[in-house]
């Protein structure tokens, strides 16, 4: 691993946190220290894996034919979710969601249209959306402490939840939100809320051991890996039990968990001479 010393520019360009996430993820995969004594010899072994993702600029993304080529190629299928990139303020914290093909000339004539300004250099990130049952583990490291916040995300879209989401996209077939706002207590209790699932996932995942285990193993692993002592990671859990990684933070916010201070203090006593 001494060949993958980590450095904060894996964290601020997109593709090189790809390219790092994905060979992070085949290191687990490929290293049995983390399913021993976790998993019985004939137990299907826990998995960690990324999502496809692609980033275009606007240009690219309102000519349909080009984009819908680049997703096939890249097997990214709807729903999708786009997150900006943009020097234009309209787009920041911006994200939106959509639902299918048939609704991306909605999408781009009655809102990219509409806001798309060529004096600015908007880009934006393509993931299909990975279908999480309403939850993502935001799991963040400090020094030698570890702290798992389980956070609420969107319902599943799905036939199960076709009302809620038809009511969430008011017909259009589309979503546009700010992503910052999802930190509001405020805003999810009112608005957010009401379309997470609540299913108990802290006590289901807490009460499955080997699951906790392999997730404190993925963050220790994780440290080792970018030689870096402070961090947050996103890990969702697809309805087949498969783990999927989809973000690393060098400078997470650490709201819980921590005695920020004295954790920090501590961190650079140990690090620097």
């Amino acid at each position: 691993m001494a060949n993958d010393i980590c450095n904060f520019k894996y964290f601020i360009d997109k593709n090189l946190q790809d390219k790092f996430l994905n060979n992070f993820c085949n290191l687990i995969n490929n290293n049995d220290i983390l399913n021993n004594g976790l998993q019985e010899p004939n137990e299907e072994k826990y998995k960690l894996y990324t999502i496809n993702s692609i980033s275009v600029n606007l240009k690219q993304f309102i000519n349909k034919n080009y984009l819908i080529n680049i997703l096939q190629k890249n097997n990214i299928y709807f729903p999708i979710i786009l997150k900006y990139t943009s020097d234009n303020p309209i787009f920041k914290h911006q994200a939106s969601i959509i639902l299918n093909e048939n609704y991306l000339d909605n999408f781009i004539n009655k809102y990219i249209n509409k806001i798309y300004d060529e004096k600015y250099n908007t880009s934006m990130l393509i993931q299909h959306i990975t279908q999480h049952g309403g939850y993502v583990l935001k799991l963040y490291h400090l020094g030698n402490k570890n702290f798992i916040d389980y956070r609420s995300s969107l319902i599943n879209i799905d036939e199960a939840n076709t009302k809620m989401v038809e009511e969430l996209f008011e017909g259009n077939g589309y979503w546009n939100f700010k992503t910052i706002m999802l930190e509001s207590d405020e805003y999810k209790n009112k608005i957010w809320g009401k379309y997470v699932e609540k299913n108990g996932v802290e006590n289901k995942i807490k009460k499955n051991k080997k699951l906790f285990d392999y997730i404190l193993n993925v963050v220790s692993l994780f440290e080792i890996y970018s030689h870096m002592g402070l961090f947050g990671i996103d890990i969702i859990i697809d309805n087949k039990n498969k783990l999927y990684i989809i973000d690393a933070n060098s400078l997470p916010g650490y709201k819980k968990g921590f005695e920020i201070e004295k954790d920090l203090r501590n961190y650079f006593k140990k690090i620097i001479p």
